[in-house]
């Protein structure tokens, strides 16, 4: 039941998280920290010259995607190169895949449950609910008027990456406090989950469902709530992304 409830508290918090909301909540962080004398841009690396600017669906494209997930990503669509760059990708196939990702991750769960001698591994949980909550979000896809198949939005923005880091971690803190209060460390983790080995830092989000990092002034948000693959393919993804930054 305390799952549950978990879940469903994430799942109502999962849209005011996307993409726009990330930037959205950063303006208003700054704006807020503006007016108590703090100066956000302190975060930010030292730069000799004006942002750089990138196209994010040339950073990931959907041929990069589609090898990653083996899965075909018919199309990308983008607003083109600039320093706040978006990339919306789509796959007719992504809905079949997130349900049979779903109903492995059920089982597991389930058989995990009746084996009450073993102890599943913490990470491998949290990516069986990241999972059912997928499933769950491409199943309601159609009845939300959702049916162009839509898998994955990148976006970048190389302005102001640290201060864009700081305004996500503090979302991710204040979500941890209103839905996961008392909770355990593996709990909390399922709001909030430290990555290794991805950039100069990254932090991947309500079970798995949204994904962050930062390589020097550049930070990168994916949202992967209708993205299939969990941990694996978000940091296949970030790695590819870095690897042309």
């Amino acid at each position: 039941m305390k799952i549950l409830i978990v879940v469903l508290g994430v799942l109502g918090l999962l849209g005011a998280l996307a993409i726009g909301g990330i930037w959205f909540a950063v303006h208003k962080v700054k704006q807020a920290a503006a007016n108590n004398g703090i100066d956000l841009h302190s975060f930010s690396e030292t730069r000799g010259g004006p942002a750089r600017q990138f196209d994010a669906c040339e950073l990931l494209t959907k041929e990069d995607l589609s090898q990653i997930l083996n899965l075909s990503v018919e199309r990308a669509e983008g607003d083109g190169k600039s320093t706040h760059s978006t990339c919306r990708y789509y796959s007719s196939g992504a809905q079949q895949r997130s349900l049979d990702e779903a109903a492995a991750a059920k089982k597991r769960l389930e058989e995990d449950t009746k084996d009450g001698d073993s102890k599943p591994d913490p990470s491998s949980v949290i990516n069986d609910f990241g999972n059912l909550v997928r499933g769950a979000a491409g199943a309601a896809a159609p009845a939300v008027g959702q049916t162009d198949g839509l898998v994955l939005t990148v976006g970048i923005d190389s302005e102001n990456a640290k201060a864009a880091m700081a305004g996500f971690k503090l979302g991710m803190g204040l979500t941890g406090a209103v839905v996961m209060k008392g909770a355990d460390p593996q709990g909390k983790a399922m709001i909030r989950e430290d990555v290794q080995g991805v950039g100069d830092e990254a932090i991947a989000g309500p079970l798995l469902s949204l994904f962050m990092f930062r390589k020097a002034d550049v930070s990168v948000q994916l949202d992967a709530r209708l993205l299939p693959g969990g941990r694996d393919a978000q940091i296949a993804i970030a790695k590819r992304i870095i690897s042309k930054l």
